[in-house]
């Protein structure tokens, strides 16, 4: 995935998968998966067209050439994304700490107990499954990183975690480091 600089061009070769394909439409390239699709609008990532893009051996490699080394980075990392997602997908954590803090499930909405006076309901786009593995354990699962990080970012700021006291709402992966409170 390295690129190599020809004359004034830089060049770049992704292979896809064998269980991937790519397909571009007119301004779209989409990529097709055994987890579903997803696309890339060229237009909008390349108004100047800075770009090319080409789609080899019936969909299993994409050749990007490019003057900007910047952008053949870029949008290779965005590809590479993109077929991630289509073939394993993007799974997050989060976790809910506090003394009756819990969540569940409802139909298409999750129901957070977080200290409020009543209980607060996200309603989770049809695109991201959510489970639950306990009632303080919120799982997030997409084919798309940006929407599946996006609503947990949107789910953690309904609560987001206290520095004092640890409570609320938090990546599991998140480490949090205590303030000291006033002392007299």
């Amino acid at each position: 995935m390295r690129s190599k600089k020809i004359g004034n061009l830089f060049y770049s070769k992704i292979n896809l998968p064998n269980n991937s394909e790519c397909i571009k439409k007119e301004n779209h390239l989409l990529f097709l998966g055994p987890l579903g699709c997803n696309q890339i609008a060229l237009k909008r990532l390349d108004p100047a067209g800075m770009g090319f893009l080409k789609v080899l051996a019936g969909g299993k490699s994409i050749c990007l050439s490019s003057q900007c080394k910047s952008f053949i980075g870029a949008l290779s990392s965005l590809i590479q994304t993109k077929v991630d997602g289509v073939t394993r997908g993007f799974l997050t954590h989060l976790k809910i700490e506090g003394v009756g803090y819990r969540a569940s499930l409802h139909e298409k909405s999750l129901s957070l107990r977080v200290g409020f006076s009543h209980q607060v309901y996200f309603n989770v786009a049809p695109s991201i499954r959510i489970f639950l593995l306990d009632p303080t354990t919120i799982c997030l699962y997409g084919i798309d990183k940006n929407q599946v990080f996006q609503t947990a970012v949107k789910i953690r700021s309904i609560r987001p975690p206290s520095p004092y006291k640890k409570r609320g709402i938090r990546f599991a992966d998140q480490v949090l480091i205590l303030k000291e409170g006033k002392r007299k």
